[in-house]
């Protein structure tokens, strides 16, 4: 009986550690709703200013946002404007960037807010732990207070 009983716990544990190590977001789509995303890490305290190839910096995040705006836009990447950058705390795993139906972590994220502009129109990316922004949609868009943390490019 004994040995059933570790048998279902050594189980239990393995599909456990599995689902933990799952991470990513869909950074096409602009949902946050990936457990990378969400706020989950498994390696402790990331280094939002570090740039270890797990994260990225807040200058790096802009690049990448531009990056994808110029992809997205057909417009060169000289031709996209910063209007502001900075480090934000988000208040959940939405990350300022919502999708109705969808239940986030109500936990603190670190990330970062972007907005440029492009041919007369402002655009935002937003970005949790790893840095990495996506595309937040205008209707969508909740751009943090501005009492947010105060390390900026604007």
């Amino acid at each position: 009986m004994h040995a059933l009983a570790g048998l279902f716990l050594v189980l239990a544990l393995g599909a456990c550690s599995q689902s933990e190590d799952r991470t990513g977001d869909d950074q096409s789509t602009g949902d946050p709703t990936g457990s990378a995303a969400s706020g989950e890490q498994s390696s402790g305290e990331i280094n939002m200013h570090a740039s270890n190839g797990n994260s990225l910096s807040l200058e790096e995040a802009v690049q990448a946002a531009r990056e994808a705006l110029a992809e997205r836009s057909g417009t060169p990447i000289a031709a996209i404007e910063t209007v502001r950058a900075r480090a934000v705390t988000w208040a959940n795993g939405a990350m300022g960037c919502p999708q109705e139906g969808m239940m986030y972590t109500q936990a603190l994220v670190e990330g970062y807010y972007i907005l440029l502009r492009t041919e007369g129109r402002e655009v935002a990316y937003h970005a949790g732990r790893d840095g990495r922004p996506f595309h937040c949609p205008a209707e969508r868009s909740r751009a943090p207070s501005p009492d947010d943390r105060s390390d900026s490019l604007s």
